[in-house]
């Protein structure tokens, strides 16, 4: 079982979301504890929220989806429905883009639920290192994908390919919040190396050392990265461990789409304890 916290990460949205459509008993947490009020969840809730949220991508209203969902709306209703809004987006002004995009993702989504792609999760520690890094803080009018592109890139340019081992570090599991640091781990490097970076103030700090993690790497576009996620909350909630601290995100490779197809590798580690 996980918090509303931990939850909210691996399904890609914020806290104050499910707080909402618990509220409006859209979407129920598997637990509350009567004592502290707080609300716990399944892994096995994700495909419900999944399919909240393609609903809520297709325009829908909150009080539509509830009753659709308390309908058993299928999987396949949905398609039909997610496909018939892609043929209208497309005929839309280009400033529609945006939410044909997110159309999409879903579309993929839930053509692909029955036979997601298996992941291969493994449990291991991790050594202390060393690294130059910036906080979100810093850039507070770019959105998180802008932030983090920025940074990769910086980085990059510098450095060659086989060198460069960028990280995002989320002391916290909101998704929405400046808590998070982003930077760059080498073989040799001290405080002298922050102007390896001329256009970013990076600043030496060090990743903690952990017993235990679990780790997956990802492979193909950022938009669909979730399911990685959603892999790993199923992973960490059948085995019985309990998140232990932040997450890190380990990009190794970040590129622009080409020919219609992106190639980003991304392993994701989260912390764990019995």
């Amino acid at each position: 079982m996980f918090t509303i916290g931990e939850f909210s990460r691996f399904a890609q949205v914020t806290p104050d979301l499910l707080r909402h459509y618990d509220h409006i008993g859209l979407f129920k947490p598997a637990h509350i504890n009567e004592q502290t009020g707080y609300r716990y969840y399944h892994a096995e809730q994700l495909p419900d929220l999944n399919r909240i949220l393609s609903l809520k991508d297709l325009g829908l209203s909150l009080q539509q989806i509830q009753q659709m969902m308390a309908d058993n709306i299928t999987i396949d209703e949905i398609r039909g429905m997610l496909k018939h809004q892609r043929l209208m987006t497309e005929e839309t002004i280009r400033q529609e883009w945006v939410r044909l995009q997110k159309i999409e993702a879903r579309l993929q989504h839930l053509e692909q639920e029955a036979s997601s792609p298996a992941y291969e999760i493994t449990e291991k520690s991790t050594p202390s290192r060393a690294w130059l890094s910036i906080e979100k803080a810093t850039f507070p009018d770019l959105e998180n994908g802008a932030f983090f592109s920025k940074v990769y890139r910086a980085c990059a340019q510098v450095i060659t390919r086989d060198e460069v081992v960028c990280v995002c570090a989320m002391n916290g599991v909101d998704i929405n919040t400046d808590d998070w640091r982003m930077g760059i781990t080498l073989p040799k490097h001290n405080k002298e190396v922050k102007a390896i970076v001329p256009s970013l103030s990076l600043e030496a700090t060090t990743l903690p050392a952990h017993d235990t993690v679990a780790s997956v790497v990802y492979n193909g576009r950022l938009g669909d990265y979730y399911r990685a996620y959603n892999a790993l909350a199923i992973w960490i909630d059948d085995y019985g461990y309990q998140m232990a601290g932040g997450v890190y995100e380990w990009v190794y490779q970040l590129e622009a789409p080409r020919d219609g197809v992106e190639r980003s590798t991304v392993e994701i580690q989260i912390p764990l304890v019995s």
